[in-house]
């Protein structure tokens, strides 16, 4: 695979294509979302740092796509973890109580549920889908104006078949393919803290490896501006 030595500084000028998706505690409250008051959240362990894009939409899994995206989650799968804890890992992952798929993944409740091409699941039943969606630490290329309160970015096309795993995945394409992360209330040493600094950590799925997925759209798709900040790639989305 290719990986990526090119460098963007970290006074980047307005033309840089790159830049990344600030962490919760970088934003204007300085707090990750469980302490922060305007989320209102019943939360004490972490919640996923995600950040819409400006088009709500959801990009139906086909067959090619739900392979697509069962590779670039198990890319980074430790060697360790079997095929079937990997498919395991894939159900939860895209799960529709989960906030990549938002009520239209996977369930174990048969009204719920989706087909699910990896584990060969739910013949009878419609395709779920993937939102439009990143999360903080990741990395997005501006393709348009960036100076109005929602800037242009580049995404996979979802309403096309997508590309292939070879071409496209995270070290070669790290603003097309993102990692999950997770906001947490807790300091570097593990321990509950209100004053920071806060750890970013992955999804659990490939326990403590990268948890990856396609960042699509159906059309142009946008990021406010004020999410996003100078980056300097290759880039590290967690925080330590």
């Amino acid at each position: 695979m290719i990986n990526l030595r090119f460098t963007v500084s970290a006074d980047a000028p307005a033309a840089s294509p790159y830049r990344r998706i600030l962490h919760d505690y970088e934003r204007a409250s300085g707090l990750p979302r469980s302490l922060d008051p305007d989320y209102d959240l019943d939360d004490h362990q972490g919640f996923p740092e995600m950040c819409p894009a400006k088009d709500y939409w959801f990009m139906p899994m086909t067959k090619a796509w739900q392979e697509y995206q069962f590779a670039l989650l198990t890319e980074y799968s430790p060697v360790g973890m079997s095929i079937a804890d990997r498919k395991k890992a894939w159900r939860n992952f895209y799960d529709t109580g989960k906030a990549i798929c938002n009520r239209r993944g996977f369930s174990r409740k048969a009204e719920s549920d989706h087909r699910d091409y990896i584990n060969g699941m739910g013949d009878d039943k419609g395709l779920p889908a993937l939102q439009s969606i990143t999360m903080g630490g990741n990395v997005v290329k501006v393709i348009g104006d960036t100076t109005g309160d929602w800037v242009q970015v580049e995404t996979l096309d979802g309403s096309k078949p997508p590309p292939a795993f070879a071409d496209c995945n995270r070290e070669t394409h790290p603003w097309l393919v993102h990692v999950a992360t997770v906001s947490t209330p807790f300091g570097y040493d593990g321990l509950w803290t209100l004053t920071g600094p806060w750890r970013v950590d992955p999804f659990p799925h490939n326990r403590g490896a990268h948890c990856c997925f396609p960042f699509v759209s159906r059309g142009p798709q946008f990021i406010r501006a004020d999410r996003l900040g100078a980056v300097t790639l290759p880039h590290y989305p967690y925080n330590p």
